[in-house]
């Protein structure tokens, strides 16, 4: 599968991530699971080419996760726990409040060591992307991504 894993190992995730929605973990607590679409659609965005599902909660709404093989999502998890904890800080602080600071966030659930479910940010474009951009309009001279990109691989590859 697009995990970099066999089918049966994709279902396995899928279920953990229906108990993980069940419990509230991906979904607002107030809001059961109710169904889980039948195929998911693997992404051609990430590296990991993760596979993105629809489940349909009790609210009416059908809500994508994602599932990828990272094995970095629980330290996401962290990064994400940190930023609700500075949202909770700026929000009894009158100054960042007046301001409006906050971090957006989004549900992790590691469902192994090396993988794991995440809620789907719409509209989020992988951070790769603006860095890219603004490299080719401020550094315009240096290689494009793609040939770095193939002389790192050609090196690895090296003996």
């Amino acid at each position: 599968g697009g995990l970099g894993v066999g089918r049966a190992r994709v279902e396995s995730l899928r279920a953990a991530a229906a108990g993980s929605l069940a419990g509230g973990a991906l979904l607002a607590p107030a809001v059961r699971l109710l169904a889980a679409d039948s195929k998911a659609v693997v992404s051609t965005s990430g590296l990991s080419l993760p596979k993105i599902w629809g489940l349909h909660g009790s609210d009416g709404r059908r809500h994508r996760q994602v599932a990828k093989r990272d094995p970095d999502l629980r330290q996401d998890m962290l990064v994400q726990r940190y930023f609700q904890a500075c949202n909770g800080l700026w929000a009894g602080d009158a100054p960042a409040r007046a301001r409006g600071l906050s971090l957006r966030t989004y549900r992790v659930v590691p469902v192994t060591r090396a993988a794991g479910v995440l809620e789907f940010v719409e509209g989020a474009v992988p951070l790769q992307q603006p860095i890219t951009s603004m490299h080719e309009r401020y550094r315009p001279h240096d290689a494009p991504q793609q040939e770095v990109v193939r002389r790192v691989r050609d090196a690895e590859s090296e003996p």
